[in-house]
């Protein structure tokens, strides 16, 4: 370039920044927060605008927003949120500084408040989104008995729990369908996933859940890993910048006895705050012991369910960098849940067995949330999150005739667990797009250190038979062992989604990704094995034989546990605006469950391949009579394929190995109806339907080579679910609510006995068909600025027994896992 052209550029750019430099310092910042003008609470997703312009955005997850290069003069702020009356304020908008303003927004009594969606990488509102979501408020679970998120869940169609700890979203349990593999479902906590060992175990309460979203169907493109049948986001309440503390007070029936408190506040006023909370819980399990003595080797302990959990929270949002944010959480919790124990007559309770068991897990739950708003349309955010835990399981048996003596299954295992995981993703919001990109790596690791021991002749016995040639009458053969198992996965993801409004705002086009990896590794060894013959017909030479042949199949070589998967997981649909009240979308998506490897008891790795979902959506949102009625509804059909169940080992009985061996489609649809007829009473309903069936199942056993269960339905899939009730709630004066849920037949084994033209089930395994009933009333009033609820509560008021899960033990009686029984009680609750 010729040096005088140089010089005339120069000189261009030089006036240009003189001219734009004041331009831009006659601008300023508004900031502020938006909360409930009676709790106090935060109002994540209100609209805020300035008046005669188009600039606005939405509060974030603390109901903070930053609006920067605003206009210096006066600026009218209107806020707006659904369910809530608007509010204006006026302020004045200085060059180079920063206003600030606060919005404390009030219910409208004759319209639905608002229910916001946080878990799906956007902050959106529940009617904008085509993903089908189940959402139960911290306001819902205290105007209704809710003690736990288990029975949060249970208020959601197409959601059950199905015993042992696990639970099912469309027909599909958390722990897999067909055996075998990694969990199908995620429970996440305060936005850390939580590991198998501690899913449903840990921190279970809802005391200070500010709410409990509830995913149905594949979320495997924003979830990611262990996501194929859904996941269950709870999110705790967040710290508030004005003081507040609250304490309840719960007895009942069967002991139970309740406690917990919270209190918030800032420690630097507008920049930092904190909350602490804490709740502890015990109930008796209501179940009696005939041949057990309850103080045998501290065994007692199985008749109490036993959980506490502390909470600390911590947010920083410094003035010196507006737009920033820091959460950070901590929870402690112990859980003594004790949902393996089984009753073998229903009727009254009662266990006429000789198990003792009982479990208990301690978690340390730990997230670090952070995000900050470089403009007003790009803002990142890192998530990192920490579980270290200890889950410990004791199971014994006794002799009936002499409970002194332990015979038969022995179990005492010790898993500690440590997981960590790290998210950071970009959102990209402007008036016609809403984007998000990221990145994830997750490390899960565990070390299992178990005993156990148990009469294994049923197994073993081909084996004796062609050890002896001949078929030896029926004797014990107790086997024992140390199996020390040690677990390592890494899991390295990219993701995306695109929502972009095409031609007309009435048309909303969605595309999203998952690149997804995972390494698997780990080893399985097999210490002391011992096998003692007890009742043999043969002399000691024959039985030393048998004991030697049978030592001869335990490998007690360390085994190594190592595969690598990868997966591509694409999801397309589009969003049609009918009316400004009613929206229909369709999605469809793929789902993916990772393959992995594992120990055979025979000895040797097996290694299974991932499997695969398509999931085909359709989804209706509808807002109407002023806001006084919605209706949501979704139907889906799912075809999945290289199905990871469990099918015998040859030339054992009793002994399995995971294969892809099935094919499966299901279809379904969820309806939600919520509506305000009246000032202060709400009612709703959630419905759901699911029908499930495998196509190819191939199951084979030694007597029946050919086996297979296609046609048959899944193990603890109800076909139905529904969940309907009412709640009146006022400020000051009665309240009331009443919630009824029904869960339909299943059965907890398919195919388990053989009929005159094939497999069968076996009616003793029926679960389900059960009606729940829980209502409360209270009445509520003011004293010196603290608010007091007194309330009357019953869960299961008629006393069902309802059975969630039914087991054959190994006299082939029937064992079952109940709901938990009837409790009424009184509760007392003051929030100030």
């Amino acid at each position: 370039m010729p040096l005088p052209s140089l010089r005339k550029s120069l000189l261009l750019v030089a006036t240009l920044l003189v001219f734009a430099t004041p331009l831009y310092a006659q601008t300023g910042t508004i900031a502020g927060r938006v909360v409930e003008a009676n709790s106090g609470e935060p109002l994540p997703g209100a609209n805020v605008q300035i008046e005669g312009t188009d600039r606005g955005v939405a509060t974030d997850a603390f109901g903070r927003f930053v609006m920067k290069r605003i206009p210096t003069g006066s600026a009218t702020v209107n806020v707006s949120f659904v369910g809530y009356v608007s509010q204006d304020q006026t302020v004045t908008v200085e060059a180079g500084e920063r206003t600030t303003v606060s919005f404390s927004l009030t219910r409208r009594a004759t319209e639905l408040a608002e229910v916001v969606v946080r878990s799906e990488k956007f902050v959106r509102n529940l009617q904008d989104t085509q993903t089908s979501v189940g959402v139960v408020t911290e306001a819902e679970a205290e105007a209704l008995p809710v003690r736990d998120w288990e029975d949060a869940v249970l208020l959601v169609g197409n959601v059950s729990t199905s015993g042992a700890g696990t639970f099912t979203i469309r027909g599909v349990t958390n722990v897999g369908v067909g055996g075998g593999g990694t969990p199908t479902a995620t429970l996440y906590i305060d936005g850390v996933p939580q590991g198998p060992f501690t899913t449903s175990r840990t921190i279970r309460g809802m005391w200070d859940v500010e709410a409990v979203e509830v995913f149905r169907g594949p979320q495997s493109t924003t979830s990611g890993r262990n996501a194929l049948a859904g996941a269950i986001y709870v999110r705790s309440a967040p710290p508030a910048f004005d003081w507040g503390a609250a304490a309840r007070l719960r007895g009942g029936s069967q002991d139970a006895r309740e406690g917990a408190m919270m209190v918030t506040g800032p420690i630097i006023e507008d920049q930092l705050a904190f909350r602490v909370s804490g709740e502890w819980g015990t109930q008796d399990t209501g179940i009696d012991y005939v041949n057990i003595d309850s103080n045998q080797d501290g065994f007692g302990r199985t008749n109490t369910i036993a959980q506490r959990n502390v909470r600390a929270r911590l947010l920083a949002t410094p003035s010196a960098l507006p737009g920033f944010s820091a959460l950070l959480t901590y929870t402690y919790g112990f859980d003594r849940p004790n949902s393996f124990v089984g009753v073998t007559d229903t009727a009254d309770r009662t266990n006429r067995g000789a198990i003792a068991s009982f479990t208990e897990t301690t978690l340390h739950n730990t997230s670090l949330e952070m995000s900050y708003d470089i403009t007003s349309v790009l803002k990142l955010t890192s998530v990192t999150g920490v579980v270290a835990s200890d889950y410990r399981i004791d199971q014994l048996a006794y002799q009936a005739e002499n409970p002194e003596e332990p015979i038969g299954i022995a179990q005492r295992s010790n898993t500690d667990g440590l997981n960590v995981t790290q998210e950071v993703r970009l959102n990209v919001e402007t008036d016609r797009t809403r984007a998000v990109i990221g990145g994830y790596y997750g490390s899960f690791g565990f070390e299992r250190d178990r005993f156990d021991q148990g009469n294994v002749y049923p197994i073993v016995q081909p084996q004796i038979e062609q050890l002896l040639g001949t078929t030896p009458p029926v004797f014990e053969v107790n086997f024992s062992r140390n199996v020390l198992n040690e677990d390592e996965n890494e899991n390295i993801a990219a993701f995306g989604e695109i929502n972009h409004e095409v031609i007309t705002d009435r048309l909303t086009l969605t595309a999203g990704f998952r690149y997804d990896r995972e390494t698997f590794g780990g080893k399985t060894v097999v210490d002391n094995p011992a096998v003692n013959i007890e009742g043999s017909p043969f002399p000691d030479a024959i039985n030393q034989q048998i004991r030697n042949s049978l030592l001869q199949t335990v490998d007690t070589e360390p085994q190594s546990l190592d595969a690598d998967y990868e997966a591509f997981l694409p999801k397309v649909g589009a969003t049609v605006d009918v009316t400004d009240d009613l929206s229909i979308g369709a999605t469809v998506q793929r789902g993916y469950r990772a393959g992995g490897s594992e120990a055979l008891p025979v000895g040797g790795t097996n290694v299974y391949d991932p499997e695969f979902t398509w999931n085909y959506e359709v989804a209706l949102r509808g807002r109407w009579l002023n806001g006084r009625l919605l209706a949501n509804a979704n139907v889906f059909y799912t075809d999945w394929r290289d199905q990871q169940v469990s099918v015998p080992i040859e030339g054992t009985t009793g002994l399995v190995r995971t294969e892809n061996a099935g094919e499966s489609t299901l279809y379904g649809g969820e309806l939600e109806l919520r509506a305000i007829p009246a000032t202060g009473l709400t009612l709703y309903t959630s419905l759901g339907y699911t029908d499930t069936e495998f196509d190819d199942f191939a199951s084979p056993t030694p007597g029946n080579p050919d086996r297979n269960l296609a046609g048959f339905e899944f193990p603890g899939a109800p076909g139905e679910t529904v969940s309907g009730g009412a709640i009146y709630e006022r400020n000051t004066g009665p309240f009331g609510a009443l919630n009824v849920s029904y869960v339909g037949e299943n059965y907890s084994a398919v195919g388990t006995i053989n009929g005159p033209d094939g497999p069968e089930n076996d009616p003793r395994l029926r679960a389900g068909d059960y009606t729940i009933v829980d209502a409360q009333l209270g009445y509520a009033f003011d004293v010196q600025g603290t608010r007091l609820r007194v309330t009357g509560f019953g869960r299961n008021l008629f006393d069902e027994t309802a059975p969630e899960l039914s087991q054959l033990d190994a006299q082939d009686r029937v064992v079952t896992i109940l709901r938990p029984q009837r409790v009424i009680g009184l509760s007392l609750k003051a929030q100030i």
